[in-house]
């Protein structure tokens, strides 16, 4: 009990740590945006095209629409959050980083983003596929038990795929190996930084939905509550754009700290390196 509150305390130190790299580079903050933008427009484009087809398109015209989005997903997401890698890791180095810098880098690994893309975006549908194969032959509990621990074992093997992408410029399956090599090393900051980090975006999302309940609960309707509900929203999207941030900022200094025993910059000794030990 002790060495897990130990791990959850860790955690704690390293989610504060990754926010303070954020609030000096608050730049990083750009690139989650402009994810989000590029994936809106891509997407528009890939439906607007589809739709404007009509009747005319058949079947395999969606599948094949269906399944480019699912590839273009994953790439710009990929690209993007290896360009929050690139700015965390050159704030570690003692630089001071721009959108453009990070963007370089990501564009540098172009092609091996894309061949990881396409092998994420392949697994991901497999998952997905095999799990709803198993709600429905086993049941909603079958899912969340088996298909859970699957997701699960694939989230941590490919957790530090990015950065490997990044600074190895590794193919995908080289990339996975060595991903599985550090997580080895370093699942127990990983797993506390992780969990710290989803427990304290996770209550901050619950206070912007306990705010709407006991305005709800008050009699508070009609155009308040839907200010209100746009308010939240917002904040929301906020909190996303800022945990996704953050978490780039984490896997990268575990990432360094696993592979050359130096600690980031703005990270603490103790907090890093003890899961290490």
């Amino acid at each position: 009990m002790t060495d897990l509150f130990t791990r959850f305390r860790r955690g704690w130190t390293l989610t504060k740590a990754s926010l303070q790299v954020l609030r000096l580079d608050t730049e990083i903050l750009l690139l989650p945006v402009l994810s989000a933008f590029v994936m809106i427009l891509l997407a528009g484009g890939v439906l607007g095209s589809l739709f404007l087809g009509g009747t005319q398109m058949g079947t395999g015209a969606w599948v094949a629409g269906f399944l480019v989005l699912y590839f273009v997903g994953y790439f710009v997401v990929i690209f993007f959050n290896a360009a929050v890698v690139a700015m965390a890791t050159m704030r570690f180095d003692g630089k001071d980083p721009t959108v453009r810098d990070g963007l370089q880098v990501s564009w540098s690994r172009i092609g091996k983003i894309a061949q990881w893309a396409l092998l994420a975006a392949t697994v991901g549908l497999v998952l997905r596929m095999l799990r709803g194969e198993l709600r429905q032959r086993w049941g909603p509990l079958v899912d969340a038990i088996v298909g859970g621990l699957l997701e699960t074992a694939w989230n941590a093997l490919i957790y530090f795929v990015v950065p490997l992408l990044v600074y190895r410029d590794l193919g995908p399956l080289d990339a996975i190996r060595e991903s599985g090599g550090i997580m080895r090393r370093a699942w127990g900051e990983t797993a506390a930084g992780e969990i710290g980090m989803t427990a304290v975006f996770g209550l901050l999302g619950l206070a912007g939905l306990a705010v709407l309940l006991l305005l709800a609960w008050a009699g508070v309707a009609g155009v308040v509550l839907l200010a209100a509900f746009v308010v939240v929203v917002l904040y929301w999207l906020i909190l996303a754009v800022v945990y996704t941030a953050a978490q780039g900022i984490l896997t990268a200094a575990i990432y360094k700290y696993a592979t050359t025993g130096q600690v980031p910059q703005g990270f603490d000794h103790g907090s890093v390196a003890g899961a290490f030990a």
